[in-house]
């Protein structure tokens, strides 16, 4: 009786707050765990400042996401291009002359080239041998393949290099922890689990934001890779997993979870 009047307080306050784990996952707790906590408790707990809220999700992840994707851009100009170009030794040949007419009809017919017949025709419309075109056109499509081979490589390169981050900043958070070890104790005290600081915050602050940008980045990429949709589904997926993964305070073994993902 004494616990409860003592945290009596602490509800009403909360409950006039921004929308918490409480709002979201009270009736779903029912469905989850045998012996499901009353709002009261996650009102109480996640006031504390050790359970996930909602309110700390929607206000962290996006901003940190931001500032991973404008990352992302200055390292790629920066560090990750030139390094692709030295790892593919790529040399960009130059075109023969410049011609806005050819340029356009090449965009038109990529990734293929024009036909004998057109270039014929075209030969004659701009008075140039068919041999100067042929090589025009050529070398314009090695320009375009290797803007596409610099591309990938450094996309590969960012992702090697976040991947690697999270993994070790997961593993420095794992380290050391028992129920790392005795798997029994990540479902200990559900739904009232305590966290530790960090364990919240590489949700918040480092995995859901990086995914958030390659979801992003995914969609708004004007390259249609043959794998576009399947990677847009799995990067959409994980974060809706991360998402209820942190919410329903399933943080100890989303981590593990997490690990043995960005290793694979």
């Amino acid at each position: 009786a004494a616990a409860a009047a003592a945290a009596a307080p602490a509800v009403r306050q909360a409950s006039e707050g921004a929308m918490d784990v409480a709002a979201v996952s009270a009736e779903f707790a029912r469905f989850v765990w045998r012996e499901p906590a009353s709002a009261g408790d996650f009102l109480a707990a996640s006031h504390s400042g050790a359970y996930p809220t909602l309110r700390t999700l929607a206000t962290h992840a996006p901003l940190v996401a931001v500032g991973i994707f404008l990352a992302k851009l200055v390292l790629d100009a920066a560090l990750l291009r030139p390094i692709a170009r030295a790892i593919l030794r790529l040399k960009d040949p130059a075109l023969p002359f410049k011609s806005d007419k050819l340029d356009a009809i090449y965009v038109k017919h990529k990734p293929a080239l024009p036909d004998i017949n057109e270039i014929k025709s075209l030969s004659s419309a701009i008075d140039k041998p068919v041999e100067d075109l042929n090589n025009w056109f050529r070398v314009r499509q090695v320009q375009d393949r290797n803007v596409v081979k610099l591309r990938t490589t450094a996309e590969s390169l960012w992702r090697l290099a976040v991947y690697s981050i999270c993994l070790g900043i997961n593993l420095s958070i794992l380290r050391g922890k028992p129920w790392v070890k005795n798997i029994a104790q990540t479902w200990e005290g559900l739904p009232l689990q305590p966290q530790e600081e960090p364990v919240l915050l590489f949700f918040t602050c480092v995995q859901l934001p990086l995914y958030l940008v390659l979801l992003f980045t995914q969609v708004t990429d004007g390259r249609r890779a043959k794998d576009m949709w399947e990677m847009t589904i799995h990067h959409a997926l994980v974060v809706v997993l991360m998402v209820l993964l942190y919410l329903g305070n399933f943080c100890r073994i989303g981590m593990i979870g997490l690990a043995l993902h960005d290793v694979t």
